[in-house]
């Protein structure tokens, strides 16, 4: 039976393909993309100096006229593609917010694109790693299996002993 199994190279290396297309997938599922990269207040200092302008707000300097409601002064907030809420100052348009959401977004792109090449070589070495230890447990089987089944087919036979009686004898004593 165990040889069957070991031996059968056509049943392993459809094992093998299949976990290599299974590694695969997970890690193209799992690839480093800009939504899935967290917040890092470095971001708001590489913005450009538009981008900056609109967030840190000079507009935000300018005080409300007399008489405006107060919550015209509250900060808008405005989620990034990465979750991340960022307040802008009251007066900021869409527009103006989606040029700074455009920026944003193109440097989570870029974190996330300096990140795929690491990813990918963990998730290679992972995927060789487990295929070996694979490949060296059946190793192991397969040889230990066979030596203990030959040590254990050479102790039977060598340590059997055939006994056989002595022939009654029949007839008188002496």
């Amino acid at each position: 039976m165990v040889n069957r199994i070991t031996n059968s190279w056509q049943f392993w290396m459809t094992l093998a393909i299949m976990w290599t297309l299974a590694t695969a997938a997970s890690a193209w599922i799992d690839l480093p993309r800009a939504p899935m990269i967290a917040h890092d207040p470095e971001f708001m200092n590489q913005l450009t100096p538009e981008s900056s302008a609109i967030v840190r707000g000079a507009a935000a300097a300018q005080k409300s006229a007399p008489g405006e409601p107060l919550w015209s002064d509250a900060p808008r907030v405005f989620r990034m593609s990465n979750g991340k809420q960022l307040n802008f100052p009251a007066i900021t348009t869409d527009e103006r917010a989606a040029i700074v959401e455009r920026e944003y977004h193109g440097l989570l792109q870029a974190r996330a694109s300096g990140q795929h090449w690491l990813y990918l070589i963990e998730r290679v070495a992972l995927w060789l790693v487990a295929l070996l230890l694979v490949g060296l447990a059946l190793g192991l089987l397969r040889g230990g299996l066979k030596s203990i089944f030959r040590r254990g087919t050479h102790a039977v036979t060598s340590s059997t002993c055939v006994l056989t009686p002595a022939p009654l004898e029949t007839g008188t004593s002496t």
